[in-house]
């Protein structure tokens, strides 16, 4: 059924695309009542996509038959003569439409179809060439708009990298160190950062209280994700919100608020992690960068298994070095003793 269906469109592609571009010498195919009910079932399928239900009629697609999904996107991709080598290929997107803005859908994104394969485990057919092109026209459409996100977003972390160790820090010996609360120029260079980074944070955050809100409301939608998932995509955009919300308000705190210099430590030490952290996030989606991001965390995912693992084995060899060796020296205290332990396991 999915096959004669992807012929209709691409019958009726064919007609529109001769009858806006030909040069009149083509031949317009004419369709017959059983391929016109397919071509309004089509359109039914286009609409569902485009509907932004939470169960359309391809996210049942990829829940129930996932299997025939490949054959779905080979579809998408055709040729004018099936002998040709090389010549012309011509791509159907219709998969990565926008959900159309309604009461319930205010806006929609071309990677929502993207977003459904994730969530329903099927990353391995993200290497189709269908959905490798589309990001790749998708990225050469707007790499410049990023690419200035990116500039944004390193200006940021270089002032409160810059701050934090004129301030607080000794770069070199004999170097001048500006008092902890002075306003010198990396602390200017620092507000007027913020001040970007803060409206950045209060938009995504805005957002992801929509998303609460909307979560909250639509009782149909959340009914079908199940209480389990609804959890998990809640604690996760509560998460996402905190996160961003964290950078500017802590250095917020350190830029405006009369600290000590014993706190001033710690709220820039913790949002130095949190910005360079979200920042390699942002540098995951850059291609060829998000590759490597991606394999190192999967790396630290089964390191960490690892050490969930044999837990109770790191806890005992540290426990029993404590007990042995003298109390003075390197296994003093059971909380040198552990990390002492664990610093073993990484040198062997």
């Amino acid at each position: 059924m999915i096959e004669r269906i992807m012929q209709v469109r691409n019958i009726g592609a064919q007609n529109m695309y001769f009858g806006n571009n030909g040069t009149g010498e083509e031949d317009i195919i004419e369709m017959n009542n059983s391929q016109l009910q397919l071509a309004a079932l089509s359109q039914e399928f286009y609409n569902s996509i485009r509907s932004g239900d939470q169960e359309s009629t391809m996210q049942m697609l990829m829940k129930y038959c996932p299997d025939s999904l490949p054959h779905l996107f080979d579809l998408c991709v055709t040729k004018p003569c099936m002998e040709q080598v090389q010549g012309r290929t011509y791509f159907d997107f219709f998969l990565f439409m926008p959900s159309q803005i309604n009461e319930t859908t205010k806006s929609g994104t071309e990677m929502k179809f993207i977003d459904d394969l994730i969530t329903y485990g099927k990353e391995k057919y993200l290497i189709h060439p269908l959905i490798e092109v589309f990001l790749k026209l998708k990225w050469f459409k707007s790499k410049w708009f990023y690419l200035f996100f990116i500039l944004l977003n390193a200006s940021f972390l270089v002032a409160l990298s810059g701050f934090a160790i004129a301030h607080l820090g000794n770069l070199y010996d004999g170097v001048h160190r500006f008092d902890p609360n002075e306003r010198s120029g990396w602390w200017y260079f620092l507000a007027v950062c913020h001040s970007y980074v803060s409206l950045m944070a209060f938009s995504k955050t805005y957002q992801v209280f929509k998303i609460i809100f909307k979560m909250a409301v639509d009782s149909k939608s959340t009914e079908s994700m199940g209480r389990k998932a609804l959890f998990i995509n809640l604690g996760e955009t509560i998460w996402n919100a905190l996160k961003h919300g964290a950078i500017p308000a802590l250095s917020g705190v350190v830029l405006y608020a009369p600290l000590d210099e014993s706190t001033m430590r710690y709220c820039l030490a913790v949002c130095i992690i949190l910005t360079s952290q979200m920042f390699m996030n942002i540098l995951s989606r850059v291609p060829g960068v998000g590759l490597y991001v991606h394999m190192l965390h999967k790396v630290a995912l089964t390191v960490l298994n690892f050490f969930l693992t044999y837990i109770f084995t790191f806890l005992g060899y540290a426990i029993a070095f404590h007990l042995i060796l003298p109390q003075d020296g390197p296994f003093g205290t059971f909380v040198d003793a552990t990390i002492k332990v664990k610093i073993r396991v990484f040198t062997f």
